[in-house]
């Protein structure tokens, strides 16, 4: 049967596009973007559902986060680079953490929506595609749909039907451990009940209840919490497991904020010529700066630092000689700021 991270995956993924206030479309993701995240834990499930409203407090100063454990990292890339890309034509952006499965959405100026999920496998294809939030969102906003899928999973035939609900919930303080705390954020809630029907087999149902935190500090989400409980219903038997999911975004160790960038950088030419291009930037106050080239997959390349670099102009030649043709991004950061741009390489 599909894997249960799927279905968590609802409510880690498909708001890692982050907002302020308000969401709108010009937090909707890019091909490169990539999120990490950390597992962390509170004590109770019940720690999880804090009161919503305006001009909350919400106090997650008492959870446990460890940043020395691999993160969980989505990346964004082109739908072309899923399996089986052709099925997904409404689809303009596919998101992976593993590299194997890919969901599969459309990030449009007034709509986030979802059309499935595709691996070497099975490929997930919404008739009825899944409404996951109109544009704008914000607090008091109200989003629901329902979603169906007919699929084959193991030579056996696989109904799925839900209905996911998104309301933007909650304005206040978010108190994180170490005396971070994070002013004008905006909670938005989601809730999911998903119903996988195996014929004969057995019958699957997921809920889940979901929060993600956002403010305008940066792209990505500071926290997002759920519960959520799986039945599996086959003959006279029934079978129910519950758990919960706390995860801790990048902005909370490194206080990188990619929509406050104060360090761009040019690059030229552009496309590359003969596979070595030139980078251009003006650091504001000396610092260090790694240069991160990622392929379409969202798979880093090449990794180059430059140490110490004094305020001023600056260029510095990159050979890519060993990179085949096709879209890249680069990443140019440093302690506090990073900015990101597309390359292709001839």
């Amino acid at each position: 049967m599909k894997k249960l991270y799927m279905l968590i995956l609802l409510t880690t993924a498909a708001f890692s596009l982050k907002a302020q206030y308000t969401l709108t479309s010009a937090s909707n993701p890019i091909i490169g973007d990539m999120e990490k995240t950390w597992k962390a834990d509170t004590l109770t499930p019940n720690g999880l559902y804090p009161a919503g409203g305006t001009n909350q407090i919400w106090n997650f100063s008492g959870i446990v986060v460890s940043p020395t454990t691999t993160p969980l990292t989505t990346t964004y890339v082109a739908v072309s680079a899923a399996p089986n890309a052709s099925l997904y034509g409404s689809a303009n952006m596919a998101a992976t953490s593993d590299g194997i499965t890919y969901e599969m959405s459309n990030y449009s100026s007034t709509s986030i929506t979802q059309y499935g999920s595709t691996n070497n496998s099975v490929s997930i294809v919404y008739q009825n595609p899944e409404l996951l939030a109109n544009l704008p969102l914000t607090y008091g906003t109200f989003c629901t749909d329902t979603y169906s899928a007919s699929y084959t999973e193991n030579s056996t035939p696989v109904s799925r039907n839900g209905t996911v609900s998104t309301t933007g919930d909650g304005t206040g303080t978010l108190n994180m451990p170490g005396n971070k705390n994070y002013t004008n954020v905006l909670r938005i809630k989601l809730q999911v009940t998903q119903i996988e029907n195996y014929g004969a087999f057995a019958t699957v149902t997921a809920t889940i209840k979901g929060y993600v935190y956002l403010n305008a500090s940066s792209k990505f989400s500071i926290l997002s919490t759920n519960v959520f409980t799986f039945t599996q219903v086959s003959g006279t038997t029934t079978s129910t497991f519950y758990g919960k999911s706390v995860q801790v975004g990048d902005m909370y160790f490194t206080g990188i904020s990619e929509n406050n960038n104060t360090t761009n950088f040019n690059i030229f030419p552009n496309p590359s010529a003969n596979k070595e291009i030139s980078i251009q930037f003006s650091p504001a106050i000396n610092d260090s700066y790694e240069l991160i080239v990622f392929n379409a997959l969202g798979q880093e390349v090449k990794h180059l630092s430059y140490a110490n670099m004094p305020v001023g102009d600056h260029t510095e030649k990159v050979n890519l000689s060993e990179l085949n043709s096709g879209l890249y991004n680069i990443r140019l950061k440093s302690k506090n700021h990073q900015s990101t741009q597309k390359l292709i390489v001839d």
